[in-house]
């Protein structure tokens, strides 16, 4: 049996006991009591062991390779460590290019660009699979992913090649980029820069939310998920109330948008599994070659009008079968109830993270007196 690193542990213990986020005493807290075996590992001195258990996770995940899965909030107060899924786990690259070159001329060479090895050999060995945003003149224009990192002892300075699947972009807003990177100059991105950190999963975060799919309701929504399952990022925002996006125009109604992205990771979530009762069996789907669960604002979007914060976030999203989601669309209330009250324990607290702080109370009166 593989013996399980700090980094290994720590990671069970973020995923399993806090919700994906803890500072670093609550982790040596838990530690101790899930892993009663630490000590022969951390008293060899006379500092208390559970001081010098602080000081291994803060060396394991602070001073050496973090777990390629946990990142460090240096803005919360204390530091909190956080778990991150792959597809933000990687770092961002931001490489503005000067005035050397035109963006069309740089677009030219769409795969090879060099960096000074003596500056930056020690960041780029590490960058293969990282996000490269280009930027220029306050603007970024285009958008790479690093897939080869080569050296070339042709050119003494410029040692290193790195290549990259490049594309043009536009909708990105160098504004966004600016404040989630914590750029400490006054104006344009002037040197390189390497994020692997909360500010890269902020930055990858919105680059990703771009990208996502829109749905208006249910119907859309099975199909979006059944069609294009593959190009849906799951993705979840950032744990603090979220505002509620603007109203759109829906076959002559104005409505609101829902995320495809957070129903996605609702359901990756919950396993694909049914939240009323796990044991509900439906079918493979063709498209995730899972059993095949359907996404479900628990309280509905039609009740945004009187709710503050946005619903349409994954603390809010349910996996369902498919007999429990028509059941608690079309059965009568009393016997939506239970299931009602079963579904709001699971997800209070985690509700509460977005700013949803209505009681069971109110998500009753509002199955009652709006259309679900």
């Amino acid at each position: 049996m593989e013996k399980k690193t700090i980094k290994d542990r720590c990671y069970i213990i973020l995923k399993e006991d806090f919700n994906g986020r803890a500072s670093e005493k609550q982790l040596a807290q838990r530690y101790t009591e899930r892993y009663p075996d630490y000590d022969k590992n951390h008293t060899k001195t006379k500092t208390p062991s559970f001081e010098k258990l602080c000081g291994s996770i803060n060396a394991e995940l602070s001073r050496n390779k973090l777990h390629k899965n946990i990142k460090v909030d240096k803005s919360a107060t204390p530091e909190e460590y956080f778990i991150v899924p792959d597809y933000l786990s990687m770092p961002v690259i931001i490489q503005p290019i000067g005035n050397r070159y035109t963006k069309e001329e740089f677009l030219k060479d769409n795969y090879n660009r060099w960096a000074e090895s003596i500056l930056y050999e020690k960041e780029w060995k590490k960058s293969v699979g990282a996000i490269v945003l280009f930027v220029k003149s306050g603007n970024v224009f285009a958008k790479g992913l690093i897939t080869n990192i080569e050296k070339n002892k042709k050119q003494p300075k410029y040692q290193l090649n790195y290549f990259y699947n490049l594309k043009e972009v536009d909708q990105i807003d160098y504004d966004k980029i600016y404040e989630y990177s914590e750029y400490s100059r006054s104006e344009y991105f002037r040197e390189y820069l390497f994020i692997n950190d909360y500010r890269s999963v902020k930055i990858l975060e919105y680059i990703y939310s771009l990208e996502s799919k829109k749905y208006f309701d249910d119907q859309q929504l099975d199909n979006l998920l059944e069609n294009d399952f593959e190009n849906i990022t799951p993705l979840a925002p950032e744990r603090k109330p979220q505002k509620p996006p603007d109203k759109e125009e829906c076959n002559g109604t104005r409505k609101y948008p829902r995320n495809a992205s957070y129903a996605k990771q609702s359901l990756v979530n919950a396993n694909y599994k049914c939240e009323i009762n796990s044991e509900h069996n439906t079918f493979i789907s063709n498209a995730t070659n899972e059993q095949y669960m359907e996404a479900h604002h628990l309280f509905p979007l039609s009740a945004q009008d009187r709710i503050y914060n946005s619903l349409d976030v994954p603390a809010n999203i349910i996996s369902l079968c498919p007999g429990c989601h028509r059941k608690i669309h079309h059965a009568k209330i009393e016997d939506k109830e239970q299931m009602l009250i079963s579904l709001f324990e699971k997800r209070e607290s985690e509700l509460k993270v977005f700013g949803i702080t209505e009681t069971i109370k109110d998500l009753i009166e509002i199955y009652k007196n709006y259309k679900v």
